[in-house]
This record gives structure tokens, C-alpha cells and sequence, in this order.
């Protein structure tokens, strides 16, 4: 697909549930894009279609033997390499954690006048919250909180509000251990702020394939610094948030760097298009389907610690890891400080305040 005389790169995800990350049956969300040209495409295509015909989607390769061992064909061939795939992973009930930080906890913070970025402290909280809810609370009772916490960020009414900060309050009064209560201290005095802070948040805020597609923009653009074009498979979410895309890859602008560490990133973004299209016009899609439906075949069976099965065992001795260094990894640890989650403060422009200063520059 000729666009313009800019590199296309081709995005397909797979495990996403929207602003659901609760749901049981789908806990990983992966995106993963590719830049791979019509002659590695076909190359590539070939191991599938030497075996099946018709298009080649991973959730009907991996009904059979020869589908899947097609899957492993492919994600072992020397092509599948971080110098032509980039991975985004998010564990969804972890990236529920991260948004309350995110969303409630940092706003407080930034109205007084802390930064929640700096040392990845925001990152340190989400794990701190994770391994408490997970591991000192009833999980019926997390999950209520969850729920009622995506609720409050969907439909932003006060029965969503009290609702929340009454299962907050309950995990607290639950609670006997004071470092413990401490914490969860943390989210309980956001209330006074939040019917302010829900008024500038948007529904997608919870939807993993925004945050996966602006880093995945910024990874290829280290590499395409005069550009490139997206053509990603058909996704309402993206396409709801089209616009604000285009405002940052405003060239306009002078290219500036913002964020802290490793997280540093710059805009404006180097892409150039941003195309939807379907999978079945684009061979380089179909390639993307099978790898970020592989990652989330494994992944969500790393997560449960079940289900184990034959393809599993096959991903499981691929080294798959190498492919999502750099990427998005929303994942929880047991990282809490600076120095063990490698985020120590070197400098560097507040990301989230700046960002909203670019964008409000682009909008004018």
C-alpha cells in the first residue's frame, strides 16, 4: 500500500475489552506493530499458507496441529526480531491499579505541588497497591472496587463516587496493619478532589490501546526520524482519539523532550498517516494478528499459572521476551524503590503538564 514515500508500519491488537479490565476470560491486553515490506510479508505468509489458504488469523491456526505448529513457524522465522516488531503488554487488573494512581492519586499530589513521576513513584504505588489488594483483602471484595472504580471513571455520577470511595473505605476499616492503612489512606483523601479531576478525564482513559499506540509511535519514530505511517487495524478506540493523535504529531511545533529516566519520549510524533484498513487487504496485519494474539495466548496463561497446554509449552520456549524490551510493559513486581525499578531522577520536563501544553499549542 503505497501512501506517501514514508515506511509503513502495520498494528493489530489483541485481548482488548475496552474500558473492561476486569474480565476474567482476557487479563493481558498486547499490541504489537511490524514494518515488514511486501517480500518479507510473503515470505512470512508462506509458512502459514503452506498449510491453509485462506487468510491467516491466529485464532483459527490454533485449532489444529499443523495451525500450530504454522504459529511457531513463524514466531520463531529470523524476521520475527525487535528490529522489525515492537510489543506493548498490559496486565488489565494491574493497569486498573496504575489508573487509580494515575487518575486520582497523582492529581492529588499535583495539587500540592508534588510530582508522583519523579523516581517512578508512581509506578512504586501501583505495586505497593497491587501486592496489598492481592494479597491482604478478599479478592470478591477487590474486584467490587475495581469494578466500581471503572464505573466511576465511565459514567461520572455522585452513586459512582460514593460507591467507590465506600469499597475504599471498607478495604481500610478491614484493615488492622498502620503501613497498610497508610496507603490506602492515599486513595481515601482523593475524594474531596475528584469530582474536579473527573471532569477532565475521558472515558478511553482506561483503554490500553491509546497509551500502547502512543509509545509504539515514539519507538518506531527513534528509528524513522523523518517519519512513517500507521495502518492499524480497524479499532474504534484509536479512531475515537484520531484527533488528539493528530495534535501531537503537530511538526509545526519544534521537537521537545519530556518525562523522567528511561521514560523520556519526544514530540512531536514522527508519524505522518494514521490509516485504519482491514486485515484482509494488508498481509502485514495478518502477520501483527497472529504475534500479539500469540503474546496474549502465553501471557494469559503466565497470568492464571494454568492452562498450560502443548502451544503454550511451544510460545513458552520461544524467547519471547526479547521482542517487548522498550515496549509498554504494564506488569506488577515487587520493584518498589528508584534504584530496583531503574527510574532514579536525572531531570528532565514534567510529562503530563507538558503534554497538555503541546497539545493546547497544536489546537490554536
Amino acid at each position: 500500500m503505497k501512501i506517501n514515500n514514508f515506511t509503513n508500519i502495520y498494528f493489530d491488537e489483541s485481548g482488548n475489552t475496552g474500558h473492561n479490565l476486569t474480565d476474567s476470560e482476557q487479563p493481558v491486553f498486547v499490541l504489537a506493530s511490524c514494518n515488514f515490506d511486501d517480500e518479507q510479508s510473503n515470505e512470512l505468509i508462506s509458512i502459514i499458507q503452506s498449510n491453509f489458504t485462506t487468510e491467516a488469523h491466529f485464532k483459527r491456526l490454533r485449532k489444529s496441529t499443523n495451525g500450530q505448529d504454522s504459529i511457531i513457524n513463524l514466531m520463531s522465522n529470523h524476521l520475527i526480531n525487535p528490529n522489525n516488531v515492537k510489543i506493548s503488554i498490559f496486565n488489565k487488573p494491574f493497569m486498573v491499579v496504575s489508573k487509580i494512581v494515575d487518575i486520582l492519586i497523582e492529581s492529588q499530589w499535583h495539587a500540592e505541588g508534588r510530582d508522583l513521576h519523579k523516581n517512578g513513584l508512581n509506578i512504586s504505588y501501583s505495586n505497593v497497591f497491587f501486592i496489598i489488594f492481592s494479597n491482604f483483602f478478599e479478592k470478591e471484595h477487590v474486584d467490587e472496587m475495581y469494578i466500581s472504580f471503572i464505573k466511576m471513571i465511565q459514567e461520572k455520577t455522585e452513586k459512582n463516587i460514593i460507591d467507590f470511595y465506600s469499597n475504599i473505605q471498607r478495604l481500610y476499616e478491614k484493615c488492622s496493619d498502620v503501613e497498610l492503612r497508610y496507603f490506602i489512606s492515599e486513595i481515601m483523601r482523593t475524594r474531596h478532589i475528584v469530582r474536579n479531576v473527573l471532569c477532565t478525564v475521558d472515558k478511553t482513559a482506561l483503554d490500553p490501546a491509546i497509551p500502547a499506540l502512543f509509545s509504539h509511535s515514539v519507538l518506531w519514530g527513534e528509528i524513522y526520524h523523518d517519519g512513517f505511517n500507521i495502518i492499524h487495524d480497524d479499532s474504534k478506540a484509536i479512531e475515537s482519539k484520531k484527533e488528539t493523535f493528530r495534535l501531537l504529531m503537530d511538526n509545526t511545533q519544534s521537537e521537545i523532550e519530556l518525562g523522567y529516566d528511561k521514560r523520556r519520549f519526544k514530540l512531536p510524533l514522527k508519524v505522518k498517516e494514521l490509516i485504519f484498513a482491514k486485515s484482509e487487504n494488508h498481509k502485514q496485519l495478518q502477520i501483527a494478528d497472529i504475534i500479539s494474539s500469540s503474546f496474549t495466548y502465553w501471557l494469559n496463561r503466565v497470568h492464571y499459572n494454568k492452562y498450560k497446554d502443548a502451544l503454550f509449552n511451544k510460545l513458552n520456549e520461544l524467547d519471547l521476551r526479547r521482542l517487548y524490551e522498550g515496549g509498554m510493559f504494564i506488569w506488577p513486581s515487587t520493584d518498589i524503590t528508584p534504584q530496583e525499578l531503574g527510574l532514579e531522577f536525572d531531570g528532565g520536563l514534567h510529562p503530563v503538564n507538558h503534554t497538555t501544553a503541546f497539545l493546547n499549542r497544536a489546537r490554536k
